[in-house]
């Protein structure tokens, strides 16, 4: 993510450029937007595999809770 900020700048860049012509006329070849695709498609797969991570990683503390939760219960009536 940091290198495509790096290669783009802020979401308002394109917005300012159009107020600097000279500006976005100097910086048009230096943008790689073959290159930045790929960064960006490679920055939502990795927070795809993080969210199925962390959902994964929820429903084992979850069935967890839920064992112990038993157990007590169990434990409590005996």
């Amino acid at each position: 993510m940091q290198e495509a900020s790096l290669l783009i700048g802020s979401i308002t860049l394109t917005e300012r450029l159009s107020n600097q012509e000279f500006l976005a006329e100097y910086l048009e070849p230096e943008f790689n937007y073959p290159k930045l695709f790929l960064i960006m498609e490679a920055v939502h797969a990795w927070k795809k595999a993080s969210e199925d991570n962390t959902l994964e990683s929820l429903h084992d503390l979850l069935n967890d809770n839920m064992e112990l939760k038993e157990l007590i219960s169990a434990e409590i009536e005996d």
